[in-house]
């Protein structure tokens, strides 16, 4: 389970938030968002993630990465941002260099 700071990753994207809360996970599916999760609303070819948003929230997600587009006002936590997949790529990277054990080793082949 991952524990962070929403604070960390809108600063990250150079913006400010006033309410301080803590996450669990990130989601890009809003059937799958339970208590404390992050929502990333990703835009695809076929379903646009904005339109799930408050189905997300209704399910207890702690925030939402939203694209800048995205005009519609909650009472929880929204993170608007440039590009949703690459704060996700930035925010794993991050997570991934400050928890990571000493040694990592990747085996592939067949």
């Amino acid at each position: 389970m991952i524990t962070d700071s929403l604070k960390k990753i809108a600063e990250t994207q150079g913006i400010s938030i006033t309410r301080e809360g803590f996450f669990r996970r990130f989601h890009l599916d809003s059937r799958t968002v339970q208590p404390g999760d992050v929502y990333c609303a990703l835009e695809g070819a076929k379903v646009d993630g904005h339109q799930f948003v408050e189905e997300a929230f209704a399910k207890g997600a702690a925030a939402a990465i939203v694209n800048k587009k995205y005009s519609k006002k909650h009472s929880e936590v929204v993170i608007p941002v440039d590009d949703v997949t690459e704060v996700l790529q930035i925010a794993a990277k991050e997570m991934f260099e400050e928890k990571r054990p000493g040694l990592v080793i990747g085996v592939t082949g067949r």
